[in-house]
């Protein structure tokens, strides 16, 4: 692991009207090292007409690191910021021999400016 990264949480869909200072994503929930690997599963849906290219990753954070209260995954996800990207968790990865914590996230590229 040799990514420096965050794990941030999503504020939700921003207020009307949105004020100047809002941030999509404020609460940190991890500062560490990552390991980034793509995953050779290309995904280009077409939800409601809208194509869109989606690509998916494995994230691996080191276990010491991960937060207590457990990680936010799915549509509404957490986001890992690293190498440039936001890649949101969609899953977690558990084992009997853990000393890292595996994450499948995806890189929706479309809204990501791939």
């Amino acid at each position: 692991m040799t990514a420096p990264g965050k794990i941030t949480r999503p504020n939700g869909a921003p207020p009307f009207p949105k004020p100047p200072d809002w941030e999509p994503e404020t609460d940190l929930v991890a500062d560490c090292l990552f390991r980034v690997q793509e995953l050779k599963r290309e995904n280009s849906p077409v939800p409601a007409g809208q194509p869109t290219q989606e690509r998916r990753y494995l994230v691996t954070m080191p276990l010491s690191k991960a937060p207590t209260g457990g990680l936010k995954v799915g549509e509404d996800g957490d986001i890992v910021n690293v190498v440039g990207r936001r890649f949101r968790i969609m899953q977690t990865m558990t084992g009997s021999l853990l000393w890292e914590l595996d994450l499948i996230c995806t890189d929706n590229l479309t809204q990501n400016g791939g």
